[in-house]
Order: C-alpha cells, then structure tokens, then sequence
C-alpha cells in the first residue's frame, strides 16, 4: 500500500515537472517568435492583387446597386466561374448580384455578433447557372470586401 501511494506520488511529481518544462519552453517561443521569425521581407497589398488580376476589383459596377458601401473584389477564381456561356440566358450582372446579395446576407448575423470588429468573415453557398458554389465573404473594415472560394484565401 504504501509502495502504491509514493508511486502515485512520484508520477503526479514528475507530471507537474513536465507542465512546467512545457509552459516554460512555451513562454521562450513566445517570447522569442519576432525574433525567429525576423523582419517582413515581402507584403502583397491589395491594390498590387488588383493589378495582377489576383482581385477583380467590382466596386463601381456595384455600388449604385445598393451593395456594400466599401470596396468590392472577387478572386480571379471566383470571376472565371461566375462568367456566362455562350447560350445562356443568364447574364454576368446577374450573377454577380447573386453572389453579393447572399454574401451580404451571411454577413448580417456575423456583423451583429460582432460589433467593433476589424474583420468579419464567414462561409455560405449561392447557386450560379447549373452549380451550387460554396464561397468565402471576408469584410474587413479598412480594405471592404473580398468574395471568392475558401482555397482562394
């Protein structure tokens, strides 16, 4: 029995030793990640993504619509996507009112929730032609809105 009870002992000792190695080496990354990580060598702004065709930027097409009073850009992935076909009734103003409207609409709630927040971000699916696209809306409060696929961000 009491082999048992200093054997308990001894592991629980060794556990909190262990807890305190770990928060220790923790605390050291913490404290030590700028450095590690060193100065930024390469930023990718907006406007540069907007020149590379990376964002298309649909702002002045959109705002006299009503939609988002800040900046609006799609992914070039999302933009490839959301264009007509020959043949097709449908028309690219169309889907892109289609693809604003609901991520204006998903954004609501999260807007709600988080009053005073810099950004805001969240997932939801708009059908376009044939397909059932899931997209990725983040509003953010200095550079507007970016819409596109999850894997695009």
């Amino acid at each position: 029995m009491n082999e048992l009870a200093t054997t308990g002992a001894s592991e629980r000792h060794e556990e909190i030793e262990m807890d305190e190695k770990l928060a220790r080496m923790q605390k050291m990354m913490v404290e030590q990640e700028p450095e590690a990580l060193g100065a930024v060598i390469y930023g990718y702004s907006r406007e540069q993504a907007i020149e590379d065709g990376v964002l298309i930027d649909v702002t002045d097409t959109l705002k006299a619509r009503g939609y988002f009073q800040a900046q609006i850009c799609l992914t070039s992935a999302l933009w490839e996507a959301i264009q007509v076909p020959e043949r097709s009734t449908d028309d690219l103003m169309g889907r892109v009112h289609d693809v604003l409207q609901l991520g204006q609409w998903a954004l609501r709630p999260q807007r709600e929730k988080a009053a005073g927040e810099e950004q805001i971000e969240t997932t939801y699916k708009v059908k376009v032609g044939p397909r059932l696209l899931t997209l990725y809306v983040v509003w953010n409060a200095t550079e507007g809105v970016t819409i596109g696929f999850p894997e695009d961000f």
